[in-house]
C-alpha cells in the first residue's frame, strides 16, 4: 500500500447481517457521484464486531489477496491506523444508482441550494460567537505552559506528539459550514440515500432546522465548541497507540481536561 493508492471511504453506516456478513454504506473520497449510492459487502472468516468501532470514520480496505485483507481507519496514509489484517470469504464494492432522479433530483437540488444559502448567511455571525470561546481556549493553553502547569509532560513529549499544537490552531483550518450544520443538527449523518425523493425530504428538514438555530445562546455555543475539541482529543489519543508507544495517556488527558475547564 502506498500514498497513492490509499483512497478512503466513509462509512456512515453499517447493516449487520450476521457475526461474519456486514454491509458497509457509505461514500468514497475520490470518484463520487452524486447519482449513486456505495456499498461494500464483506464476509470475514472469523467475527468482525470491532468494524463497528469504525462508523463515522474515514477507512481504507487493502485486499492483500483472494482471502487476507486489512482495514485502516484514517482519512489519509500518514494518520491511519489498523487493527491487522483478517481472513475474508467476500468482498464486493458496489455502486448503485439512485431511484426516482427524473421527478425528484431537481427538486432535492434546488433545496439544497437553499440549504447552502442559509448556511452561508449565518456563518459570519457563526464564526465570531464561536471564535470568542476558541480565543478562551488558547488563552487557557498559554497558561498552562507559561506556569509550566503541563501535570508532568515535558516539552519534548508535548513537541513529539504535536496534538495540543494541532488542537491550537484546529479551528484555524476546519471548514465552518460543516460545523455549523453539526450545531443545527448534530445527530445528523452524512448517508447517501437511495432515493432522491428521501433526500430531498431530509435537505427539507434540516433547512427547518438550520433556520431556528439561535447562535446568541451563549450555552449552546460553548457546548458545542466543547464537544468539537473533546472529539478531536479522544480521536487523537486514541492513534497514540499505534505511534507513540510511551505516551502516558493519563498526563495527555489530564492536561486537555484543565486547559478546557477554562472555557466559560
Amino acid at each position: 500500500m502506498t500514498t497513492e493508492s490509499y483512497k478512503a471511504f466513509y462509512l456512515d453506516s453499517i447493516s449487520e447481517i450476521s457475526d461474519h456478513y456486514f454491509i458497509l454504506s457509505g461514500f468514497p473520497e475520490y470518484d463520487y457521484r452524486e447519482d449513486y449510492y456505495y456499498e461494500i459487502h464483506l464476509e470475514s472468516i472469523s467475527q468482525l464486531t470491532i468494524i463497528r468501532e469504525y462508523v463515522d470514520n474515514w477507512i481504507y480496505i487493502d485486499v492483500i489477496s483472494s482471502d487476507i485483507l486489512e482495514i485502516y481507519v484514517g482519512e489519509c496514509y500518514e494518520d491511519c491506523s489498523s487493527d491487522g489484517q483478517l481472513a475474508y470469504k467476500r468482498y464486493e464494492y458496489q455502486e448503485i444508482e439512485k431511484t426516482s432522479k427524473e421527478v425528484w433530483k431537481p427538486k432535492a437540488q434546488e433545496m439544497r441550494n437553499r440549504l447552502i444559502s442559509l448556511l452561508e448567511s449565518k456563518l459570519p455571525e457563526y464564526t465570531t460567537v464561536r471564535n470568542e470561546f476558541v480565543e478562551q481556549y488558547k488563552a487557557s493553553y498559554n497558561r498552562h505552559i507559561r506556569a509550566e502547569n503541563t501535570f508532568g509532560l515535558n516539552i519534548t513529549e508535548l513537541s513529539e506528539t504535536r496534538l495540543f499544537d494541532y488542537l491550537y490552531v484546529l479551528f484555524d483550518s476546519l471548514y465552518n459550514p460543516h460545523y455549523l450544520e453539526n450545531l443545527a443538527f448534530p445527530n445528523r449523518r452524512l448517508p447517501l440515500p437511495k432515493d432522491w425523493k428521501v433526500e430531498y425530504s431530509e435537505l427539507e428538514e434540516s433547512l427547518e432546522k438550520l433556520s431556528k438555530v439561535d447562535l446568541t445562546d451563549t450555552a449552546l455555543m460553548k457546548n458545542h465548541v466543547i464537544n468539537i475539541y473533546n472529539n478531536t482529543f479522544e480521536h487523537m489519543l486514541s492513534n497514540f497507540k499505534y505511534n507513540y508507544a510511551n505516551v502516558d495517556e493519563s498526563k495527555y488527558t489530564q492536561l486537555f481536561n484543565s486547559v478546557i475547564r477554562n472555557i466559560h
